[in-house]
């Protein structure tokens, strides 16, 4: 049995999906998992889980300064490369699937699996899930298996580092007896910056957590979010700070968070992958749901403002305006006092520090 799946979501919906794709390796007999990925960083996440077989990279499979006929002879070449594997299943992950169902319906696959149940769709799909927005993204996405016949499912995503990339974390960090390392995520996707505590308050909370800690501080993210590193290394001594925001891939970031005894971030990607690797940590939650959203193991706590709708995956009316306007941080984000978050890792860091001394 072969088996395409469609994933053009981020790295952190990425993670979250590695326990489904885990439970049909291991239920389906002799089954073959290939998978097309949106960019590279998704990509390399997929790659250190040897459950699959093939990944392709559909969104970048070509130059990004290509022309438009370059992109094209490249997006044909690996239509056909994957319509020679003659898929008996093609999954699309997609919650706005129309134009990847199209592409396994011309793949020639028999078994479509789509989300969202409208009458474009049920054209499409031989098979539909019912959205629900009530739903984390993980227990949505596990619809897929009673497809299956597979009932269940591990509900903990776990990412394996390899030793070489360990080893590569330790010597970057270089920690010190007694000496306790922070990573810090100030970011988020650049699509989402409504997501971002206000950088000031990162820098009060690490100089809090500095005149109580001896603490190295570790600035993660990508390169689009480097100014954000520059404007928190002018908050805290700098001989405190390692700063590698832009600088690592996404493999050397999850091998650096792994080494962290504590991480803190906004609501992202690299908060999944504190959860998957086992680093204690925090969580600010804005203008996201933490129902969709919240991290799969009890290892990241969130902190969120409880006056605002939870359940709400965007900004609600008012603060959208603002934002649009002047780019204001949304209330359920500015609510959140730095005293709080610093009582909260000040609680979390004690009862590590204790752990370890026991």
């Amino acid at each position: 049995m072969r088996i395409l799946i469609m994933f053009l979501s981020g790295v952190g919906n990425s993670i979250i999906f590695l326990p489904i794709i885990e439970a049909l390796k291991n239920n389906l007999k002799d089954v073959e998992i290939d998978i097309v990925v949106g960019n590279k960083a998704v990509h390399d996440i997929f790659q250190t889980f040897t459950n699959i077989n093939s990944i392709y990279i559909y969104s970048h499979a070509y130059p990004k300064r290509s022309n438009l006929l370059n992109k094209t002879l490249s997006r044909i070449n690996l239509f056909w490369k994957l319509k020679n594997k003659k898929y008996n299943y093609f999954l699309s992950t997609s919650l706005s699937s129309v134009k990847e169902g199209l592409f396994g319906l011309l793949l020639g696959s028999k078994s479509r699996i789509g989300f969202g149940q409208t009458k474009l769709n049920s054209l499409i799909y031989t098979n539909l899930i019912e959205i629900n927005s009530s739903q984390h993204e993980f227990d949505l996405r596990k619809n897929i298996l009673p497809i299956f016949k597979i009932n269940k499912s591990p509900d903990i995503p776990t990412i394996d580092v390899p030793k070489k990339l360990d080893e590569y974390a330790t010597s970057i960090l270089k920690k010190t007896s007694g000496q306790i390392v922070i990573g810090i995520h100030p970011g988020s996707h650049e699509t989402l910056t409504h997501k971002r505590w206000p950088i000031q308050n990162f820098g009060l909370l690490l100089q809090n957590l500095d005149s109580v800690y001896k603490c190295k501080f570790l600035f993660l993210g990508s390169a689009t979010e480097i100014d954000l590193g520059e404007k928190l290394g002018q908050l805290v001594p700098e001989s405190n700070c390692v700063n590698l925001i832009g600088k690592t891939s996404i493999i050397e970031t999850t091998a650096l968070i792994k080494q962290c005894d504590f991480f803190i971030s906004n609501d992202t990607a690299l908060m999944h992958i504190a959860s998957a690797v086992g680093t204690q940590g925090l969580a600010i939650f804005g203008p996201s749901s933490i129902i969709k959203n919240h991290p799969l193991t009890s290892n990241v706590q969130m902190l969120y403002n409880s006056d605002c709708d939870t359940q709400l995956n965007q900004m609600c009316n008012d603060c959208n305006k603002k934002f649009i306007h002047d780019k204001t941080p949304p209330s359920c984000l500015t609510n959140i006092t730095v005293n709080t978050v610093t009582a909260e890792t000040k609680k979390s860091l004690s009862s590590l520090i204790e752990n370890t001394n026991t």
